[in-house]
């Protein structure tokens, strides 16, 4: 069993659409590296320092993912600019 360090940290996620859709949702936040009006689920894996983070939508796609590695740090990619 690995032990991690004394703060365990805290992940914040916004998934609004995996209740019902709203078509008039304005979706132009500048945060937001990844916009779209479309149900699914967050889908989250957690094993050693490692969460996989998947939206998956309700036809079965991934829409987005993303991994977090506790206690490495990297530059954010934003996928839309490369």
């Amino acid at each position: 069993r690995r032990v991690f360090d004394s703060d365990p940290g805290t992940v914040y996620v916004v998934a609004g659409s995996s209740g019902q859709l709203n078509s008039n949702a304005v979706l132009d936040h500048p945060i937001m590296v990844e916009n779209a009006i479309s149900l699914g689920s967050l889908i989250i894996d957690v094993r050693d320092d490692q969460m996989d983070i998947r939206f998956l939508e309700n036809y079965g796609f991934v829409r987005d993912h993303l991994t977090l590695m506790k206690g490495r740090t990297s530059a954010i990619r934003n996928p839309s600019t490369t």
